[in-house]
C-alpha cells in the first residue's frame, strides 16, 4: 500500500468509473450571466488505458464514449482523469480550476496525494475539458486487495465553487 501510494502521489499532475455519454450531461449545462458562466460540473474516471482514452477524446464524436473501468488486477494500474464544464471565467476570461487527490484503502486508511492544476486557460462555453494531467494508481502484487476509493475535489478558483467526486476500485487478484 505504502508503494501504490507513492506512484499515486507521484504520478501527478490527473482523473470514476463507468464510460460516460457526454450528452447525459451537457443536457443541463446551461446557465448564463454576465460573465457567460455555465453550471459547474465534473466528471472522475478511471480508465485501464489512458493512451485508448486520449485517443477517443481526441476523436470525440457524440455520444462520447471513454474507455472505463471499476477494477484492476494487483501488479496493474489504472489512470485517473478528471472531464470538467461551465468553469467560471475572470476578467480576462481565464478559468482557474484546481483538483486535491487521495485514495482510500479497503481499511478505510486516507492517503492524501497532493494537488494539480486542471486548467488555467481560457475556456470554451457549453463543451467539456479533459484536466491537463493524468495520476496513475498503480498496485503492486503484494498490495491488499479489496475495495479502494479515488478521491477528488474539484474547485473552480474563479467562482469558489468546489466539487467531490469518488469512484471506487475493485483490486483483484
Amino acid at each position: 500500500m505504502r508503494r501504490c501510494a507513492a506512484a499515486f502521489a507521484a504520478c501527478l499532475p490527473l482523473l470514476a468509473h463507468g464510460a460516460w455519454t457526454a450528452g447525459e450531461h451537457n443536457r443541463d449545462a446551461a446557465r448564463s450571466d454576465a460573465h457567460g458562466a455555465e453550471h459547474f460540473g465534473a466528471q472522475l474516471v478511471l480508465t485501464p488505458d489512458e493512451m485508448r482514452f486520449l485517443q477517443a477524446w481526441r476523436m470525440a464524436s457524440t455520444p462520447l464514449q471513454l474507455p472505463a473501468t471499476a477494477t484492476v488486477k494487483r501488479g496493474s494500474s489504472v489512470t485517473a482523469m478528471l472531464v470538467f464544464q461551465g468553469c467560471a471565467r475572470d476578467a480576462t476570461g481565464r478559468c482557474d480550476v484546481v483538483a486535491e487527490l487521495a485514495l482510500e484503502g479497503p481499511d478505510g486508511g486516507y492517503i492524501p496525494a497532493g494537488s494539480m492544476s486542471l486548467w488555467s486557460a481560457e475556456s470554451m462555453p457549453g463543451r467539456l475539458h479533459l484536466g491537463n494531467g493524468s495520476m496513475q494508481v498503480s498496485f503492486d502484487p503484494h498490495d491488499r486487495t479489496g475495495r479502494y476509493k479515488v478521491i477528488a475535489t474539484v474547485r473552480d478558483r474563479v467562482s469558489g465553487q468546489s466539487l467531490v467526486l469518488s469512484s471506487g476500485l475493485q483490486v483483484l487478484e
